[in-house]
């Protein structure tokens, strides 16, 4: 008996050994099954996500320290792109964020936006003294006859001119000034002085000063 009670035992001890062995390599194949799927599955990624690199969730696609930086500027502002390619090296190296960057451009955008408008209405009224100093040239250049020879000037531009070139003289000043007025007031006497030379007694018909023989060779006198 107990001989047999040995040889029981070892029998149970060899089979216990035997399963525990052969769920260990089970489980270790399961395992190693999980693992090949995971990282099968980190390599294809998804069809949408593409291909997952193992990044740890931070791309710096807009982080600005990472990658790039874009900033949000008031209406009627834009971004001057060369600057903030300029300071994208700086801003890296010292690691502002992108919304870092946002922040200081909130502070910093609205007041160059006032001295940009300050210029701007300076400029305009710099504009407008000048403008006005040429009609007080004109006006002095011209004397007494200012209002005969605007309304000289004003002939050529009902017949020649049209609404939009109205409108640059006045937009720009253009008009005020005394070269331009001199100009259109010639331009005006030129179509005004439309007469014809009596034929007879220069045997060359003409027509504003212009000998229209050599203009027309065909014309019969």
């Amino acid at each position: 008996m107990p001989e047999e009670t040995a040889q029981a035992t070892t029998e149970g001890s060899e089979s216990t050994e035997q399963q525990q062995t052969a769920e260990g390599q089970q489980t270790n194949q399961e395992g190693s099954q999980s693992t090949g799927e995971a990282e099968g599955s980190k390599d294809e990624g998804t069809l949408l996500g593409g291909k997952d690199e193992g990044s740890d969730g931070d791309d710096g696609g807009s982080d600005g320290a990472e990658g790039t930086y874009t900033v949000k500027l008031p209406e009627g502002m834009e971004a001057d792109t060369g600057m903030v390619e300029a300071l994208t090296p700086v801003l890296k190296d010292i690691g502002i964020t992108n919304e870092q960057f946002q922040q200081i451009a909130d502070v910093y955008a609205p007041e160059i936006k006032k001295q940009f408008e300050a210029q701007q209405a300076e400029a305009v009224k710099d504009w407008q003294k000048t403008t006005d100093e040429w009609a007080e040239a004109t006006k002095k250049e011209q004397g007494d006859e200012l209002k005969v020879n605007l309304g000289v000037a004003g002939k050529f531009m009902d017949k020649y001119g049209d609404k939009e070139a109205r409108q640059i003289l006045n937009d720009t000043g253009l008009g005020n000034h005394p070269a331009i007025v001199r100009l259109f007031i010639k331009a005006g006497k030129a179509i005004s002085e439309d007469t014809f030379v009596d034929p007879e007694k220069t045997n060359k018909p003409t027509r504003g000063g212009i000998d229209l023989k050599k203009m027309y060779p065909s014309m019969k006198e």
